[in-house]
């Protein structure tokens, strides 16, 4: 058995834990409510929804793989902030499960963004209806083989990670400290292999797919634009000076609101880019940093400091999944639903006041006079 001193495995200081903490306990709570929340609002909806089967059962993987990778990177990092020294305080076993279901949450997450990607594309090309699509037995498959494949691929990990027990001394005291550690040559090539053969061409695709679709959606013209272009342009032309003549100095010109149609458009494209942007920010650099803690050494406080805020981000990035790929739909808004709720509730609540009032005049015997229209 190995052993240690204490003070060289202090990473963190009191101040630095109790702000990494305050980060990431909300950040784990509503990304658990949220994903949660996902689930609930698609059970609730009505069978005559518009969201076609594949992406009702998209959106079901994606909250179940962001809820994997909350429920496994959330502990641990927690447990890790939670005391000085940085040996593994959750249960042993877990040093050997917690990364083979970090790696399935993410690779899940990654193809099934991938999936949604492609289907948005080909629906806008084809001009296909947001209510039209695969059905239900072709989207269970698809659903299928996406886990199969994130834990096949994910399963060399399996075979990484092992607890090593060892000695920590502090000052007269020795006491048993367990740390979680990999066999570094494996884990170069499993990982390697991960990035090479999966996660890169599913960046790719990703980045691909939507800065495609946000240029085509950029240069689409809606019915009648055209035209209306062409008359705006003539009919600008045709006043010019009539318009010189009357605007006076000092006045502002005053611009005329957007369509409806091209407000649509811009705010579509705004979604996509803010899409790519988590993307990148949130996932990529989690795992060039894997990668190169795989390949060289690190050592000291800045590494451990860098990994806990890439770790952050990439919980961030599974509380933030809700938001962007389904509350932002109308038929799934929180606030929609809510509203029906309230109105309907109101409706219910008036039906009952004039049911009680018509009840009330005809047991006083007053008589019902008709109202005029």
């Amino acid at each position: 058995m190995k052993g240690g001193f204490e003070s060289d495995l202090i990473y963190f200081s009191p101040t630095s834990r109790l702000l990494y903490q305050l980060l990431i306990y909300p950040i784990v709570s509503i990304g658990f409510f949220a994903n949660l929340g996902v689930l609930v609002r698609l059970f609730l909806i009505p069978g005559k929804t518009c969201l076609k089967p594949f992406y009702r059962a998209s959106l079901v993987s994606l909250a179940l793989s962001d809820l994997l990778l909350l429920g496994t990177t959330g502990p641990n990092l927690l447990a890790t902030l939670s005391s000085s020294t940085v040996l593994w305080r959750l249960q042993e076993w877990a040093c050997i499960v917690l990364p083979f279901l970090q790696t399935v949450a993410v690779l899940v997450a990654s193809l099934i963004l991938a999936g949604v990607a492609i289907d948005r594309f080909s629906a806008f090309k084809r001009k296909i209806s947001i209510a039209r699509g695969p059905g239900w037995t072709p989207t269970i498959v698809y659903v299928l083989l996406v886990w199969s494949v994130a834990a096949g691929a994910a399963y060399p990990v399996l075979d990484l990670y092992k607890p090593q027990s060892l000695q920590i001394i502090n000052n007269s005291t020795i006491y048993r400290g367990v740390l979680c550690m990999n066999d570094r040559e494996r884990a170069k090539t499993a990982y390697i292999g991960l990035f090479i053969v999966i996660f890169l061409p599913l960046t790719i695709v990703f980045l691909a797919v939507h800065i495609l679709l946000a240029v085509s959606i950029n240069q689409k013209k809606s019915p009648g634009e055209t035209s209306r272009s062409e008359t705006n342009f003539s009919s600008e032309n045709s006043t010019a000076s009539t318009d010189v003549e009357r605007r006076k100095p000092g006045i502002p010109k005053i611009r005329a609101p957007l369509p409806a149609h091209v407000q649509r458009k811009r705010r579509t494209i705004r979604v996509i880019l803010l899409l790519i942007l988590v993307f990148v920010v949130c996932r990529l650099p989690q795992w060039a940093f894997l990668l190169f803690k795989t390949i060289s050494i690190m050592r000291g406080w800045i590494w451990w400091h860098l990994q806990v805020m890439l770790s952050t981000l990439s919980l961030f990035n599974a509380a933030i999944h809700p938001f962007l790929y389904a509350f932002l739909n109308e038929a799934l808004s929180i606030v929609n639903w809510i509203r029906l709720i309230c109105s309907r509730k109101r409706e219910s609540v008036d039906i009952e006041i004039t049911e009680s009032r018509i009840k009330e005049r005809s047991s006083s015997g007053e008589p019902n006079i008709p109202r005029r229209p």
